[in-house]
């Protein structure tokens, strides 16, 4: 051993071999950080102002929410929520704000009427419809609960979450899967360290430029490729069958991802959201207003205006008063605080059934994230890899004079 490493020593590019391990673990660490940052965000010192999953994200969207939707029943996380509070709070905020909501629709088609109209009848038709909304409200509430996987499901749901804030959907997987991108990252680094020093054997036994650039090449391509499969690969020996790496952080994941959809995509905003504007809004509007409609169709209420304003003119009023609750009853359930309740009621049960999502389920979703725009990934680190090789021979050169 002491002659080879004699010759080794007096060898001018000696120094190459030393440093080529190190600069394995350059490539492998900064290579994964860059394929994870181009995969979630952007990077605009090199131009890439969208990352691969902000391209794609309805795909994506489309593939997660057939891994998870298993595991969860619209209609029973909307029981969750409580729709009886839903009910009770939307019943009161519009109270409030009756005597403005009727006056905005009759002054805005019978100004000098409404104005002259006797306060007693004005005051009948406040009260008449504030009696009517509370059941008229928990109808609507226990027809949502019982309709809601008719009217949109977890599918429509990352979809429109995914379409409304194209950013989003990437923070919020990379935010999910934060330690699954360490990983890869810290075995990037082992693996440039091993890969680097079979590179360095390798080039002590054939020292020829094109080796380098070579095995340079391969080196990249390997700290990219190995990491995500010691990651994703099923373990015999492991009773769940994944890997030691993501069964440790199983439940950080699972927990993560509960939060985040109950946050983001399972809010009762969300949904009500995707309901009045997703494909199947007409629907889920005219139920809206079909509970609404007996709003003003009290005896007295209804002959009144009738009167005043003609069947035609009646109709059309009713029509508005309709509308004009059904667009507050939208906001009032985008009520920020009031979501954050609707949410602690639904965190436990998402936990739990994240929990219980089986291991195949979970590999694939976490595959089917990391994988998305994998070959253009992997054709960068060819490049960085072959700029790599070059470099070492270019440092070849210089150490030999």
């Amino acid at each position: 051993m002491l002659p080879i490493s004699e010759a080794l020593w007096e060898r001018p590019d000696f120094w190459l071999v030393m440093v080529l391990p190190l600069l394995g673990m350059v490539i492998g660490g900064a290579g994964n950080w860059l394929s994870l940052r181009i995969l979630f965000g952007r990077l605009p010192a090199a131009g890439i102002d969208r990352g691969i999953l902000a391209a794609r994200t309805q795909e994506v969207a489309a593939r997660v929410a057939t891994i998870l939707a298993p595991s969860f029943r619209l209609s029973e996380l909307f029981r969750m929520m409580q729709p009886e509070k839903v009910a009770d709070h939307v019943s009161d905020s519009v109270m409030g704000r009756l005597d403005e909501y009727v006056d905005d629709v009759m002054t805005a088609r019978h100004a000098v009427l409404w104005a002259n109209l006797p306060q007693v009848l004005r005051q009948r038709i406040y009260a008449r419809v504030g009696r009517q909304l509370p059941s008229i409200m928990d109808n609507l509430m226990e027809d949502m609960a019982e309709n809601v996987e008719e009217l949109v499901d977890l599918s429509h749901l990352l979809d429109g979450f995914a379409t409304s804030h194209p950013d989003a959907l990437p923070s919020f997987l990379e935010q999910v899967l934060e330690e699954e991108g360490r990983f890869l990252i810290r075995a990037g680094i082992w693996s440039g360290l091993i890969l680097g020093g079979l590179q360095a054997m390798l080039y002590v036994l054939h020292p020829a430029s094109w080796m380098l650039v070579i095995s340079a090449t391969v080196l990249a391509l390997g700290v990219l490729v190995l990491p995500r499969a010691l990651l994703l690969a099923r373990w015999p020996g492991s009773e769940s069958g994944l890997s030691p790496w993501l069964q440790s952080g199983r439940v950080q994941l699972t927990r993560q991802l509960s939060r985040s959809l109950v946050d983001e995509v399972l809010s009762l905003r969300h949904l009500m959201q995707r309901m009045m504007n997703g494909g199947k809004a007409a629907r889920a509007r005219s139920m809206i207003r079909r509970h609404m409609r007996p709003l003003l169709d009290a005896g007295l209420v209804r002959t009144t205006l009738q009167m005043l304003l003609g069947v035609e003119g009646y109709a059309q009023i009713k029509h508005q008063v309709v509308e004009k609750a059904v667009a507050s009853t939208a906001e009032l359930l985008a009520d920020a605080d009031f979501n954050q309740e609707r949410a602690a009621t639904m965190q436990a049960t998402c936990d739990e059934r994240l929990a219980a999502l089986p291991p195949g389920n979970l590999r694939d979703f976490v595959q089917t994230v990391l994988d998305e725009g994998l070959y253009p990934r992997l054709a960068l680190m060819t490049g960085i890899g072959t700029v790599a090789g070059f470099f070492e021979v270019l440092l070849v050169h210089v150490l030999r004079g």
